[in-house]
């Protein structure tokens, strides 16, 4: 019995508890320039797709390593969008009234995401991108930031949208 009172004691002095955290803070910085990275970084894979070589001997190795890039960044587009949307646009800010289309701006890109991971569609991302862009603009506004949207400087051909 004693023996057992010990253990317990021992084994409630050193057990620790794992915990999580996304900077609960909470830190105040939110950007969703990340997420546009990903969106464009799913589009550069589809064209990457498009443009494989089928007598190139590395086209199986070069496509494995598109869609695992494409589907990376799919997962990490929504977990930024999510983290946004959580924490930095939480319930009593008023965002519902100042922006009604929130809500389903959300749910649209997180569906749109997924649609980029289960296909190589370059519309899907070109859709993508431009949700998030409409996204980033209300983020901003919320800011009180004004926007810009800019050729990115990537070879997607599609725009950003930056703080002015």
């Amino acid at each position: 019995m004693v023996i057992t009172m010990i253990n317990r004691l021992i084994k409630s002095i050193l057990t620790v508890e794992q915990g999580f955290a996304h900077c609960d803070v909470p830190c105040g910085i939110y950007d969703p320039y990340p997420a546009q990275i990903d969106a464009h970084t799913i589009l550069r894979m589809m064209d990457l797709i498009a443009g494989l070589d089928p007598s190139d001997p590395e086209k199986n190795v070069k496509f494995a390593r598109y869609i695992a890039t494409k589907e990376e960044h799919g997962e990490s587009l929504k977990t930024n969008i999510r983290v946004i949307f959580g924490d930095f646009l939480a319930p009593g800010k008023g965002l519902e009234e100042k922006h009604p289309t929130m809500v389903d701006l959300f749910r649209t890109i997180l569906s749109q995401a997924s649609k980029t991971r289960q296909t190589a569609s370059r519309q899907a991302a070109l859709d993508l991108i431009e949700s998030v862009n409409k996204f980033s603009e209300i983020f901003w506004a919320i800011k009180g930031k004004e926007t810009r949207r800019v050729p990115a400087p990537y070879p997607t051909n599609a725009d950003m949208v930056l703080p002015a």
